[in-house]
């Protein structure tokens, strides 16, 4: 039997760095949110901790120490993390950022508390966050930077797909007969899409940015509704009340979710998804979160890819050989840029919004081609896409790039051309160019970009737009002075060349 203490009492406990998160769970339970579902909002157990309800602040006192309580697991993880570094820690820095399967405060040991036995994490995770603000706060990017990891964890996705009632929204009214293919309305597949739409900006960031950073992610499992507030509840206002349809329909939706975020990982030859289903089985919490011993299977999955990913690879010595090693020889650098803009900023173009339907797609296909090719990609996608942007772009990649290396650059978009300022178009005596969003961009100023290359490095031009095959014709004249081999490709009736002098 735990023995009751004070508000006071347990306020003194939370603020001790060495306190235990299991005597403090004694004293906390899970306060469910309906539209939250993978937010934890922590009680404090009045059976276990009194509280004078006559004292005016009582409530206000009590708000607080949720909010210490609620903060305490990421304090605490810091302080790990750095106790690691400093005691000599010799394995991969990871950085995680998640939602409550990353961080379940004090109740529970969630995956990143299991896999930090282990491994030295900097952690960012936060029961509730979407993985759309994930993005939109990048704390992630500054992290892996600081830390210099070579792990990143990522898990999100579920408050996105069923918080604030999208669970009840995207499920049609129960009619007999019905299975859980006929009443998951197609809103649902648009949904994840969406979800999935910012995975890939994340992954296109980070590959791009880190060229040596191995990215995991993953799903969810299947649970079984109960008569929560997240699935059972839900489903029941829609007349859905049906053990069996209701865990169908369930998995159903996990198990698309899980299958778009399998593909989107799989075009990423640095991003490595981690199926947990059928790790749980029975071992649930609550309705969508697992108890100690399934998260920490959950966990043995992470443990098992960032092993495989980080461990140098091992081979026998055959008879003769020695068991000095060569020096490595120098691996192929190879990064892309792809630049897509669905419309221009008419400011720019004298009125002129130039709406084109699919051009944000085109690029974002082109960087999971690369990707599966083991290009680190980088996407300039409408508004991103400005002059400024894409030279800096190209710019940072002449900085990175040596003899041998390669460098893909593809443009969805409408071409351009405009009045030759330079004297050099003899033909036509008019410059081709790129419209991007705040002004057009010159051969030119292309042909500049490719001859700030090294010697020796390739460079693969597509160009889906308007003159695509002039606007790098003045690259050719660089292949004397630059060695460079400029591929050009069409899009728009010209055809494609590869030429060299």
């Amino acid at each position: 039997m735990v023995k009751k203490i004070t508000l006071s009492e347990l306020n003194d406990k939370l603020l001790d760095p060495q306190a235990n998160e299991n005597e403090l769970a004694q004293y906390f339970k899970a306060s469910a949110r309906e539209g939250k579902p993978f937010s934890i909002d922590l009680e404090i157990d009045l059976d276990k901790v009194a509280i004078n309800t006559e004292i005016a602040d009582a409530a206000t006192r009590s708000a607080a120490l949720l909010n210490v309580a609620n903060n305490l697991a990421r304090m605490k993880r810091v302080a790990k993390f750095n106790s690691k570094i400093a005691d000599g820690y010799s394995g991969p820095i990871i950085v995680s950022e998640g939602d409550s399967w990353f961080q379940y405060p004090i109740l529970l040991r969630d995956v990143i508390d299991c896999l930090m036995d282990n491994y030295a994490i900097r952690s960012l995770d936060a029961a509730g966050d979407l993985i759309r603000d994930m993005e939109r706060t990048n704390e992630y990017t500054r992290a892996i930077a600081s830390t210099r990891a070579s792990v990143f964890l990522l898990s999100g996705g579920g408050n996105d797909l069923v918080a604030e009632g999208n669970l009840a929204n995207h499920v049609a009214q129960y009619r007999p007969g019905a299975q859980a293919a006929d009443l998951l309305l197609p809103s649902f597949d648009a949904l994840v899409g969406s979800v999935i739409a910012t995975y890939r900006r994340i992954f296109d960031k980070l590959t791009g940015t880190f060229s040596d950073l191995q990215i995991l992610c993953h799903g969810y499992d299947l649970p079984t509704p109960a008569k929560g507030p997240w699935l059972g509840k839900p489903l029941a206002r829609k007349k859905i009340v049906d053990p069996v349809l209701q865990k169908d329909i369930v998995a159903l939706m996990m198990n698309r979710f899980n299958e778009e975020l399998s593909r989107a990982s799989a075009a990423y030859a640095r991003v490595h998804f981690v199926d947990g289903r059928g790790i749980v089985k029975s071992r649930w919490h609550d309705e969508l979160h697992p108890d100690n011993t399934g998260f920490a299977d959950v966990a043995e999955g992470f443990h098992h890819v960032i092993d495989d990913v980080t461990k140098p690879k091992r081979r026998k010595r055959g008879a003769g050989e020695t068991s000095e090693r060569p020096a490595p020889a120098r691996s192929v650098r190879a990064l892309s840029l792809h630049i897509g803009l669905n419309a221009v900023d008419p400011v720019h173009y004298q009125g002129w919004d130039g709406v084109l339907g699919a051009c944000e797609y085109d690029a974002e296909d082109m960087a999971a081609i690369a990707q599966s090719r083991s290009f680190s990609a980088t996407t300039l996608l409408t508004a991103q896409a400005t002059r400024e942007a894409v030279l800096d772009a190209i710019g940072a990649a002449t900085t990175k790039l040596e003899a041998g290396d390669i460098f893909f650059i593809s443009y969805a978009r409408h071409g351009g051309q405009v009045p030759d300022y330079g004297g050099d178009e003899l033909d036509d005596r008019r410059d081709e160019t790129w419209c991007l969003f705040d002004g057009e961009l010159l051969d030119d100023e292309l042909f500049e970009c490719w001859t700030r290359f090294a010697e020796g490095v390739r460079i693969l031009v597509v160009s889906d737009s308007c003159h695509s095959g002039s606007v790098t014709r003045m690259a050719l004249s660089a292949v004397p002075r630059s060695g460079h081999a400029v591929l050009s490709g069409s899009g728009s009736g010209s055809s494609n060349s590869l030429r060299q002098r």
